[in-house]
């Protein structure tokens, strides 16, 4: 059933981080100053993943640039957590134009993000962009399940964008501490980056094919046309 503008699309948000983020966020709110809105704190997430982005690519003058990529995710996780809360703590709420705005930066983010890890000494970057296309399809999938079921699932295996926030944070101190290192292989070698890179395609690749294939069964088994019914035997069309 497609769910219509007035109805509400439940949220399916269930990670690892969900339940301390839901006692922190909200005490947080409460202690920014009234002068703070929440489209603020959305260009305070922006500001944090140019940050994040830009330190990648300056990772060519020395790693130690990726400890500033890891204060812009923090930057990033800070004003992306927390404009919405600050939003539902004091009923503020302008749910299409939160919705467009919020979900358009995030979009954004991943670009930025993943760019800046492709034109960095750690990543190929025709990995970083299949990443990027990886994980838009999910998020196609994400926008047409809001508006086909009214379903918005933010989370996929009890990973959401905090959990993937914090793995980027210690593979950046992995990659300080241990200096890029080569996976060699019989023929061939391959960096520790782009192995994992390929490794996070696949799995958002099939995530997005078995979600895919559940919705198009139940939707095909929940929206198919009524079918005609049979002949009256007398000749007299049936009364529908």
């Amino acid at each position: 059933m497609i769910a219509t503008k007035k109805e509400k699309s439940k949220r399916i948000n269930i990670t690892i981080f969900r339940p301390l983020e839901r006692r922190i966020l909200p005490l947080m709110a409460d202690y920014l100053p009234s002068w703070v809105k929440p489209d603020y704190l959305t260009a305070v997430a922006m500001i944090g993943a140019l940050l994040t982005g830009f330190s990648y690519w300056f990772c060519h003058w020395g790693r130690g640039f990726l400890w500033l990529a890891n204060l812009g995710l923090l930057i990033h996780w800070w004003g992306d957590s927390l404009d919405g809360t600050l939003a539902r703590v004091r009923k503020i709420e302008r749910e299409k134009y939160g919705f467009f705005v919020d979900h358009l930066c995030d979009a954004l983010s991943v670009l930025i993000i993943c760019a800046g890890l492709g034109a960095s000494p750690y990543m190929h970057l025709s990995i970083a962009l299949l990443l990027v296309i990886s994980y838009f399809l999910l998020m196609i999938l994400v926008y047409l399940l809001t508006y086909v079921r009214g379903i918005f699932k933010i989370s996929f295996g009890g990973a959401g964008p905090t959990e993937v926030r914090a793995l980027i944070f210690i593979l950046n101190a992995l990659l300080y501490f241990f200096h890029h290192p080569l996976i060699e292989f019989r023929w061939w070698g391959l960096y520790f980056m782009d192995l994992l890179g390929g490794i996070a395609i696949l799995i958002l690749f099939l995530v997005f094919l078995v979600d895919t294939s559940k919705n198009l069964i139940y939707l095909d088994k929940m929206d198919r046309p009524n079918e005609a019914s049979p002949p009256d035997p007398g000749g007299r069309p049936s009364l529908q």
